[in-house]
């Protein structure tokens, strides 16, 4: 989001979302065994709440503060919340015009304090009735909800998941586009996960409706004479194969009819890039024979897809209705 966007603007109404930057820190800490908490160093904006007209305010604490927490109240519990407030005398009157990191201190027995309009809470602090530096102190139990909010960074364009890594970006949310793997990835406060931009899921067909006749032992491609369809892939039936264009898992289906004949097997072998990966065959058979296979995993651009037919029947047989289909899974 661009600065120039969010600056102060009297009488235009131009403001910004609250929040920290993705990469900044705010990370609220007990000192333990004392009514102090830490709070790390922070890059922040404050959008005013006064009125429309206030607009925002940028917001740096850099270095580590520390702040008094006051001790429990003797009967009830209570809750204190870390947060960063501006006062700005020309909109809300208060006579001050500052910007301080502090702890709005609860009510015993009131639960959550009212915060401020222009505020930016950070992280609740739990205080049990009788908590003081002398009965033990503060520790991180005593951390209650995190109340930062991110602001949106845009998408960084990243070429590989190194180049991810580099750029130290670690807040939930945070989002990266791969270009090595054409996906979008999100980090959800532990790992990377992958979306990948949709796409249609049939990508190239061909087929072969007319018999192509086999010699026995003959291993040959099957001659392919029609593209049914072609999305994203490389798809030609005169080099009868189709090409994978991006990185993905993909489906591959593919199957032909063999003429009658009762002596020796039928087979239809799948191959990338020359090197089988499935075969499906039928031995033996008095009727015409069906064959059938699907296999399922991940191509990478480049990857060449081919289908090749063998019979060993002792007479030249013919191959019909013959296709070779592929569909991307994710």
């Amino acid at each position: 989001m661009a600065d120039a966007t969010m600056l102060h603007a009297p009488a235009t109404g131009v403001g910004g979302r609250t929040g920290f930057r993705n990469d900044s820190g705010g990370i609220v800490n007990a000192v333990a065994g004392t009514m102090n908490v830490t709070c790390s160093p922070f890059t922040a904006w404050v959008d005013g709440g006064t009125s429309d007209a206030q607009g925002g305010y940028p917001v740096i604490n850099d270095s580590t503060a520390t702040l008094a927490i006051a001790p429990g109240d003797a009967t009830q519990a209570r809750v204190d919340i870390v947060a960063v407030v501006i006062n700005d005398h020309a909109f809300d009157g208060s006579g001050q015009t500052n910007c301080t990191l502090t702890v709005i201190q609860g009510t015993p027995g009131g639960g959550t304090p009212a915060l401020p309009v222009t505020c930016a809470p950070i992280r609740a602090i739990n205080i049990p009735a009788g908590l003081s530096a002398g009965t033990g102190g503060l520790s991180s139990g005593n951390m209650g909800t995190d109340y930062r909010q991110y602001l949106p960074n845009g998408i960084l364009r990243v070429a590989s998941a190194a180049e991810r890594d580099a750029a130290n970006k670690s807040a939930r949310g945070d989002v990266v586009y791969r270009v090595d793997l054409d996906t979008l990835e999100v980090w959800n406060g532990s790992t990377w996960r992958s979306y990948q931009p949709y796409r249609d899921s049939y990508k190239g067909r061909i087929s072969r409706a007319a018999g192509q006749n086999f010699a026995s032992t003959d291993q040959v491609v099957i001659d392919f004479s029609t593209v049914d369809y072609n999305t994203g892939m490389t798809v030609s039936a005169v080099t009868n194969r189709i090409d994978a264009n991006v990185d993905a898992v993909y489906r591959i289906t593919a199957g032909g009819t063999w003429a009658v004949n009762n002596t020796g097997r039928r087979i239809l072998m799948l191959k990338k890039n020359g090197t089988e990966l499935l075969r499906s065959n039928y031995a033996n058979v008095t009727n015409a024979s069906g064959i059938f296979l699907t296999w399922e995993g991940p191509l990478v651009a480049g990857d060449q897809l081919t289908l090749e037919g063998y019979q060993d029947s002792g007479s030249t047989l013919a191959l019909a209705n013959a296709y070779l289909a592929v569909a991307e899974v994710r």
